[in-house]
């Protein structure tokens, strides 16, 4: 994990949030499509994820955590990004005893908050 997380851009270009390409990323579980972006910053990632949502009209019972989630987004807006796996579980890891011999499914991955 690490490793993975001290992966930097190979282009020496500012990058914000985006799939290895630099294109859309893909993620089966955000809201209501499956590509989103890219985006050029940050702020501008997660005005589309919160675009519908309004911390005066979240109900907690309904969405736990939502608002507090929405509250460090408005703090957050210019963190970077860190190379992300995207859909890392036990899943997608491979191993051999206790030695971890590949990762896979990969599609998911990018540049994210």
């Amino acid at each position: 994990m690490a490793q993975m997380r001290n992966l930097r851009p190979s282009d020496a270009r500012e990058i914000g949030v985006c799939n290895v390409d630099g294109g859309p990323i893909m993620d089966i579980h955000l809201l209501d499509r499956a590509l989103w972006g890219s985006y050029r910053i940050v702020g501008e990632f997660q005005r589309e994820l919160t675009r519908r949502v309004h911390l005066e009209h979240v109900k907690e019972e309904t969405y736990p955590g939502l608002k507090e989630l929405l509250e460090f987004q408005a703090t957050h807006k210019d963190s970077s990004v860190t190379f992300t796996h995207g859909d890392l579980s036990s899943f997608n890891i491979l191993a051999e005893g206790d030695q971890v011999t590949g990762i896979i499914n990969w599609e998911t991955a990018g540049w994210l908050p």
